[in-house]
């Protein structure tokens, strides 16, 4: 029986570029290898062999843009990246904006418009005119 653990420990986990949520990524490397992540099932991929994952990972650290933030290995894991032949598109939730959602409701209460800064970072330029609502704000990003 392959122990995945020492596996995860000796082989996966050194050549990780962003060292983070070590147990949770534990977890999925396991779930990996023994082809129980919803996505291998969903797809009927089976389990993934060292060498898929390993081999993964170094095309992942090669084709990674310097802008892009590393994913967390658990992230890596559980979407089955090894898959992905480079440039693979996530979705992230947004960093925390309530306070420039506060800010917008206040200003299109008072009927400003949008403050400029916070137009030009969620892209909408064009709200400018307040005839627009502020109860919907995207909850999601893609990056890619």
């Amino acid at each position: 029986m392959t122990d995945f653990k020492q596996e995860f420990l000796n082989e996966f986990w050194p050549i990780w570029p962003n060292k983070v949520s070590k147990i949770k990524a534990m977890k999925f490397y396991r779930m990996a290898r023994q082809g129980s992540l919803v996505l291998q099932r969903l797809e009927d991929l089976g389990p993934a062999t060292k060498e898929e994952i390993l081999a993964g990972v170094e095309r992942y650290k090669r084709t990674k843009e310097d802008w892009r933030a590393w994913l967390h290995p658990s992230t890596y894991l559980y979407n089955c990246e090894w898959l992905s032949e480079g440039g693979s598109e996530v979705i992230e939730p947004m960093r925390d904006n309530t306070k420039d959602l506060a800010m917008m409701r206040r200003d299109h209460e008072a009927g400003r418009e949008m403050h400029p800064s916070l137009a030009e970072k969620y892209g909408w330029a064009e709200y400018g005119s307040n005839s627009g609502s502020l109860k919907t704000a995207p909850k999601l990003k893609v990056v890619g």
